[in-house]
């Protein structure tokens, strides 16, 4: 089947004030479909079984609120990336870099580089900026959402139990998503890198990427 075309496109959720009662919803709403589609636990096992490489160091990019790299923290030394200023209840010992990702004072390296959601925001360009970021790392674990129809009719299932927000924000997600094979090959990934892709039924793809050599 051809997959559909990518789009990126503004999301509702980015352009509110954190403070903002339908973003604190939103953020409510992604806690759920986090779950729902069992993101952070499979991240949470894969950085846990891998805690040599972890030791060198954890970097999350898109941290939020904090909920996934609290639990991230547990296998080794942890650094968060946003936009968004350090959340207050943040452990101490959890480093936190606020700002563009790529204006950054100090350049970001380590072990395992995680991101749960967040690279369809980037376009083309942009993702060759983090295949760069990403070289400087040995594993890179992550979930992006699967651009096909299957995830669409998924998010019009979900879609009246979410707020308008997230209606929009959902499919404009999936569109900005990967089809199977694409992710690598956008982040500029060499032939020194190991891709393996899995396809989840919740609507989702999952990536464990390993540094050959």
């Amino acid at each position: 089947m051809i997959p559909l075309p990518r789009h990126v496109e503004p999301e509702w959720l980015d352009s509110l004030d954190p403070d903002d009662p339908r973003a604190v919803r939103a953020r409510r709403d992604l806690r759920l479909i986090n779950f729902l589609m069992g993101n952070e636990g499979w991240l949470h096992r894969q950085v846990a079984a891998r805690r040599e490489t972890a030791g060198q160091g954890i970097v999350e990019l898109g941290s939020g609120e904090g909920h996934l790299l609290r639990r991230l923290a547990r296998s080794g030394p942890a650094t968060g990336c946003d936009l968004a200023p350090c959340p207050p209840d943040l452990p101490r010992e959890i480093d936190w870099r606020e700002g563009d990702l790529f204006s950054l004072a100090e350049p970001l390296s380590g072990g395992i580089l995680v991101a749960n959601l967040v690279l369809h925001h980037f376009s083309a360009e942009d993702l060759l900026r983090i295949g760069r970021i990403a070289d400087r790392f040995k594993t890179l674990l992550f979930v992006e959402p699967h651009r096909s129809r299957s995830a669409l009719a998924l998010a019009r299932i979900l879609s009246p139990f979410v707020s308008e927000v997230t209606r929009h924000d959902m499919p404009a997600s999936i569109h900005a998503g990967f089809a199977t094979g694409e992710l690598g090959k956008a982040l500029g990934l060499s032939a020194d890198w190991s891709v393996t892709e899995v396809n989840h039924w919740c609507g989702s793809l999952r990536f464990v990427v390993r540094r050959l050599a």
